[in-house]
């Protein structure tokens, strides 16, 4: 079995309201890091303000906020997130392979 910490963050369904289009690269981006750096926690739902991360204010995308969820198990765990900033929101899901 392949770690998870080693796995390949694959997403879709992006949906974007009112964000630019270098706004929907860096939040997709942005996703699949967090896929992998949670793939090992037991976490199911959690809020991030994207202005604690390192990076986020260079890039133009400290103002939103990330909730993201997992559902299912094990092998089959796909992942919701939600970014959010003022009039500006984006949904994407993903999974690791």
């Amino acid at each position: 079995m392949k770690s998870k910490l080693l796995a390949t963050a694959t997403t879709y369904n992006a949906r974007n309201y009112g964000c630019d289009d270098m706004e929907v690269g860096y939040l997709s981006d942005f996703f699949e890091r967090m896929l992998t750096s949670l793939s090992t926690s037991v976490l199911r739902k959690g809020v991030y303000d994207l202005v604690d991360f390192e990076g986020t204010k260079e890039l133009g995308i400290d103002s939103f906020s990330l909730t993201i969820m997992r559902t299912g198990k094990g092998e089959r765990s796909e992942w919701h997130g939600l970014f959010e900033a003022a009039n500006r929101k984006m949904e994407i899901a993903g999974t690791l392979e």
